[in-house]
């Protein structure tokens, strides 16, 4: 059915929603603005965005995987002091 507010404000269908928006997003690496994934280069402070800014972090860049690294080497020396002293 034909509305005349339809021709000034649009169809429902034509506004997109928060939750259709199915394009990941990466921190920029220089300014660390969240910007689309796809992107070449970064809208707020020009960098260009190289197929290694892309990846993401594996499992060894985790900040809990270095705190648990630093806590085993902690753990071994304690041990190998414990032991000199008996």
């Amino acid at each position: 059915m034909y509305n005349e507010d339809d021709e000034i404000y649009g169809d429902e269908d034509d506004v997109p929603l928060d939750n259709e928006d199915d394009e990941r997003e990466i921190a920029c690496p220089d300014c660390g603005r969240m910007i689309y994934e796809d992107v070449d280069v970064c809208p707020y402070c020009g960098y260009f965005i190289l197929d290694s800014d892309r990846t993401y972090p594996s499992l060894l860049n985790a900040s809990w995987f270095r705190w648990l690294g630093l806590l085993g080497i902690i753990a071994v020396v304690f041990v190998l002091t414990v032991m000199q002293v008996f």
